[in-house]
């Protein structure tokens, strides 16, 4: 975090003003560069105080494309009962819960998505023929694990400018 700080600093003691889209206006710096031996643990990059155990247990949960808070809970403190999580509240929220498929069901979150993204597509190729508007209310879907496809693009296209995640 040293690292951090010290950098803040060097922006504030020799930043250069800068305009920028908004009209604000920026401070920068040219080519810092910050180096973390993940050996030595994660660099978070705040100043705030990380509840580090709870953001690790959700982006688990996230990659696994799980939709039950109660795994979350499972993940995060070992134990699926008599524990909250960030995601207790939407769980047990008075308008979801007749949506709820299950106790703890979250629906389409995030990890979901990551793990199950669905894509329209058209079930037919249009022709000239085709009533247009009709191919597009009877599609057919097809599932996409986002996070099998963006690993699987690192590792064999890591210079692509196509790295993406939606959610």
């Amino acid at each position: 975090m040293q690292q951090y700080h010290d950098l803040l600093q060097d922006i504030l003691d020799n930043g250069e003003v800068r305009d920028d889209r908004t009209g604000v206006g920026t401070l920068s710096v040219f080519s810092r560069q910050l180096r973390f031996d993940l050996r030595k643990g994660f660099p978070a990059i705040t100043t705030k105080k990380l509840a580090w155990k709870a953001c690790v247990g959700e982006l688990l949960w996230f990659l696994e494309g799980s939709n039950d808070e109660r795994r979350l809970a499972e993940i995060t403190h070992g134990t699926r009962e008599g524990v909250v999580t960030i995601w207790t509240p939407n769980a047990m929220a008075t308008y979801w819960k007749d949506k709820a498929e299950f106790e703890g069901d979250l629906g389409r979150v995030y990890g979901v998505q990551w793990r199950n993204w669905i894509s329209r597509v058209p079930a037919t190729q249009p022709d000239i023929d085709d009533d247009y508007g009709k191919m597009w209310f009877d599609p057919t879907f097809k599932i996409i694990d986002q996070i099998k496809n963006l690993v699987d693009v690192l590792l064999n296209d890591p210079y692509s400018r196509r790295h993406i995640l939606s959610a």
